[in-house]
């Protein structure tokens, strides 16, 4: 994500609103034994008006069960809050948060605990602006969710900024210290940070913002604040905080001393109810398994989602019997998080029993998913997530965690469930038998609690074959994700807001970088070329590259590209393109790399108003040092290579699966690709190329028999089969679809669903 250009933009905001305040030019110092008069001459008076009653939505339940706000609200709705209440409101945040920050809370909001004046939108904001702080949490803005990718319409413009600059009254008797600086991270005060903070963060469980801007980029702080909008300010901030509504989590208990699973929860006649899964076995993944991930529910900890059943019923409807959970084991000590990090919460795990419970209900196998390993403190490491761990300590941890699990779930058949040990993390080359060591001794502790529980461990594309040897040689079952192309499974908008030149298109021409880059290969093309003009744009190079262009053998001009410094010594283009026009009679081009590297990611030929696109198959990520073989441009937009070597089904599987494939049957241990997909967020690609290259591997899968679980049925970008947050999925000419489901219990839910991806799905999981 794009942190930081985002953070200059939000810095700029803020500075700017901060130093049109004034910050100190309209200070109110009425003491509280003082009449206060809370209106301004500007504003619209504040009326009470009697709503109609109204039955509470999830939010308005989640905040009456929560004893945020009474039942009775429901019948005013519309009505405006006073001070007292909305105090009362927040009050009970700061108990569900930490009690013993209660007297100074009280303190802070001593007037306004007082005050039966009705609020306005602005002193709402104010007032959670002051929680915030109590907080710690000055010093950040809510990360997670303010990268325009997932959330564009929560940008601030410069229409939205000059639209706030005379909507503050800038008359707060109840909180006379307001115009102090206490946002660190942009010297604000009290108001403007909340301006600055609370638009942009998203509850996790409803996806919508604290407060809304309107259609004239305004948060109408002069509007009375009613009694259904100071609920969400308080309900939607409590989620983003990952604070628990329900006071029974906060339970805590050694890992040690975690038994077994809930019997009340996973019964004895839910295991013993017949089963249409296959049988699994360490050595053979059956070929029936046909999955999708669940992301995006505790795969972070900064986005914290409980499980949902309906996730479960809507894989089992559709035809998927597996599913891949990727679950942080930090989030295992969710909400208070411990400093002791062998401490885990009781209801997560009960909440663990239940997810296993319903997919035994609906005939779903669960695979959880280690997603990083764990360091000394119980969280993960904050430079490199991918790192192995690096101490005994660490290593300790990881153990104790497995081991628990692994007790805790002892008995319970592995056609149900079964453990992914870590996901695509490996140890560098010098580093593999220290650590394959330390894995062992981890196998042997989780095979000594539970020997017939399967174990697999996951590798990203192309991982280290020696690695893949090391756990297999343990009796670990191999996993695979095979995610080439690079530039069609992974581009992302970060990457075409630097290279805005590329384009995807299915199926794509194998054409490898690797050696072109550091010239030991040149570039040749040829077909309908003569006369055209030829664009090149590099993604990375050395401090001064040079690049040959040669017609027909002969020089036609050499380039010098000037990019821009990087922090890791390298250059950078961005937008940069280099053009050059070809004679007429020309038959075949060569581009040569002749000093330095550089990193040609996308050549464009133009003619005749058609450009054709030209995007290497490896530009990002993992070279491939293969002879790249001559590209033949049709004249029609399309190109090919000379062999007409295409990213077909044959060509997928012998790069990327086969080689892990073999290994696994060389140790006699299970097989699958257990993750696989398209990354690329908010790139908006045709979704005739998203299904056309999903078909592609679904059909490769099927043919050669591999079980297989899709990357996941949604995160937070809407691209995946369940469209999580927003309306549209970011696909181009896509269908939304709503469907609803009926759960086991008879109640219903509704799913906003990609219909175009899911169909392709259907056609293979619905056999």
């Amino acid at each position: 994500m794009k942190y930081g250009r985002i953070i200059s933009l939000l810095l700029s905001l803020a500075l700017a609103l901060c130093t049109l305040s004034g910050c100190g030019s309209k200070t109110n110092t009425k003491t509280d034994s003082e009449s206060v008069d809370i209106t301004d001459e500007n504003s619209t008076p504040l009326e009470q008006e009697t709503s109609v009653s109204v039955e509470p939505n999830a939010e308005l339940l989640r905040a009456i069960s929560a004893d945020m706000m009474p039942e009775e609200w429901c019948a005013q709705l519309e009505d405006t809050i006073t001070f007292k209440q909305f105090t009362d409101v927040l009050t009970r945040v700061v108990e569900l948060w930490d009690s013993e920050k209660l007297p100074e809370w009280q303190e802070i909001t001593s007037l306004a605990s007082e005050a039966e004046e009705p609020m306005k939108r602005e002193d709402g904001l104010l007032m959670l602006s002051y929680l915030w702080i109590l907080m710690g949490r000055g010093s950040e803005f809510p990360m997670f969710f303010i990268d325009e990718e997932v959330n564009p319409d929560l940008r601030f413009t410069d229409e939205m900024r000059e639209a706030q600059m005379s909507e503050p009254s800038w008359n707060y008797p109840y909180f006379p210290d307001w115009e102090k600086e206490v946002y660190e991270i942009t010297h604000c005060n009290y108001m403007w940070g909340a301006v600055g903070v609370f638009p942009i963060m998203l509850s996790p469980v409803s996806g919508e913002p604290v407060i809304q801007w309107d259609e004239n980029n305004s948060l109408r702080l002069k509007d009375a604040l009613t009694y259904e909008d100071a609920v969400y300010m308080a309900i939607r901030f409590t989620d983003y905080c990952k604070i628990e509504l329900d006071s029974e989590w906060h339970e805590y208990v050694s890992v040690s001393e975690v038994g077994t699973y809930n019997k009340e929860i996973i019964t004895d006649t839910l295991l013993n109810a017949p089963s249409d899964l296959p049988e699994v076995t360490q050595s053979k993944l059956p070929s029936e398994w046909k999955g999708s991930g669940i992301s995006a529910r505790k795969s972070f900890v900064e986005q914290y989602l409980h499980f949902q059943e309906s996730d479960i019923a809507f894989l089992s409807e559709n035809g998927f019997n597996f599913t891949r959970l990727f679950l942080n084991f930090p989030t295992f000590r969710y909400p208070d998080y411990p400093d002791d990090p062998y401490m885990v919460n009781v209801m997560e795990l009960e909440e663990l029993d239940q997810l296993l419970a319903w997919c035994m209900e609906y005939g779903v196998h669960l695979q959880i998913t280690m997603q990083r390993y764990m360091y000394e403190d119980g969280n993960h490491a904050q430079e490199d997530p991918y790192d192995m761990p690096a101490s005994d300590e660490a290593w300790a941890l990881t153990q104790a965690y497995w081991t628990m699990l692994t007790k805790r779930y002892a008995g319970i058949s592995s056609k149900y469930l079964s453990f992914d040990l870590c996901n695509e993390t490996e140890p560098t080359q010098n580093n593999i038998q220290m650590q394959k060591a330390k894995l062992e001794e981890l196998v042997n502790s989780m095979r000594k609690a539970d020997p017939e529980r399967v174990l697999l461990y996951s590798q990203g594309n192309k991982g280290n074959i020696a690695w893949t040897e090391a756990f297999a040689s343990l009796g670990v079952a191999v996993g695979c994700h095979p995610y080439v192309p690079t530039f069609t499974t992974s581009g992302d908008l970060h990457y075409l807001q630097q290279n805005p030149y590329a384009k995807a298109v299915w199926p794509l021409a194998y054409f490898p970088m690797g050696k072109i880059m550091e010239g030991k290969a040149a570039l040749q093309i040829s077909g309908d070329i003569s006369g055209a003009k030829i664009g090149i744009h590099i993604w990375n190079s050395g401090s001064s590259p040079v690049i040959g262009i040669y017609a027909d053998g002969q020089l036609v001009e050499k380039i010098k590209p000037e990019g821009i410094p990087n922090e890791w010594g390298e250059y950078n283009y961005n937008d940069i393109i280099y053009y050059v026009q070809l004679p007429e009679s020309v038959e075949n081009i060569s581009i040569k790399i002749e000093d330095e590297f550089a990193q040609i990611d996308t050549v464009l030929i133009e003619k005749n108003g058609i450009t054709t696109t030209i995007v290497p198959s490896d530009t990002l990520d993992y070279p491939d040092y293969t002879d790249p073989l001559p590209l033949i441009v049709n004249g029609d937009g399309t190109y090919t290579n000379s062999e007409s070597l295409m990213y077909d089904p044959e060509l997928i599987y012998k790069e990327a699966i086969e080689p892990y494939q073999k290994i696994a049957e060389q140790y006699d241990v299970g097989f699958m690709v257990n993750e696989f997909g398209m990354f690329g967020t908010s790139v908006h690609w045709d979704i005739d190329t998203v299904t056309a290259f999903h078909k592609t591997y679904l059909e490769l899968l099927e043919e050669k028999n591999i079980p297989w679980c899709y990357c996941e049925m949604f995160n937070l970008f809407p691209k995946h089969l369940v469209i999580l947050y927003g309306n549209e999925s970011q696909w181009t000419n896509a269908t939304e679809e709503d469907i609803t489901y009926t759960l086991k219990d008879g109640g219903e839910v509704t799913l906003k669903v990609c219909k175009e991806l899911l169909d392709v799905f259907r056609e293979y999981t619905l056999k």
